[in-house]
């Protein structure tokens, strides 16, 4: 089963890898976070559970008026029995109302959010992999500058918190 995961995490690594240079790609992030899952049951030591997410991919597409990112996570429990955990996709879009004489955002009206978060057995033993691809309509909304914040996450109370987060500022032409 280890090895068969080391092929598995090679074959996405090397597909994310080969992302980056595709031409026309908004790729934000590429890296990847593993956290592994450390217990208090008296002892701290390591156990054999690893969360693995990503987001990118951020876009947008004038002819449709729709935004977009891609989100992954993955996770290999082998803890010796069955446990649960929380998965979350997020992808909010905000218009950019106003910028500091630096350049940074101090005002934002909030479009749109696409939101997935739900709980997840993960079986012992189990190596699993979840893709999904979020987005919101910004067909008629107003010229101007706007932003795509996105994460992806899996949370399993205080013992793993994994989140990786993207975004991407873009402009809205009027018809």
């Amino acid at each position: 089963m280890r090895t068969s995961f080391k092929v598995w995490a090679f074959i996405i690594g090397s597909l994310l890898a080969i992302s980056l240079f595709i031409p026309g790609s908004e790729l934000v992030h590429a890296n990847e976070k593993w956290w592994p899952w450390v217990t208090g049951r008296g002892e701290d030591r390591l156990l054999n559970m690893w969360a693995s997410v990503w987001v990118g991919d951020l876009g947008y597409d004038s002819e449709t008026g729709r935004t977009s990112s891609s989100h992954w996570f993955q996770i290999m429990n082998h803890l010796g029995f069955d446990t649960d955990h929380n998965y979350e996709f997020q992808h909010g879009v905000s218009e950019v109302l106003r910028r500091d004489n630096r350049g940074d955002i101090i005002s934002i009206r909030p479009v749109d959010q696409d939101t997935l978060a739900l709980p997840r057995l993960s079986k012992n033993g189990e190596c699993y992999w979840h893709p999904d691809v979020r987005g919101v309509d910004c067909s008629g909304e107003n010229e101007g500058e706007y932003i795509i914040e996105a994460y992806t996450a899996v949370r399993k109370e205080a013992d793993l918190n994994v989140k990786m987060e993207a975004r991407l500022e873009f402009w809205i032409d009027a018809d």
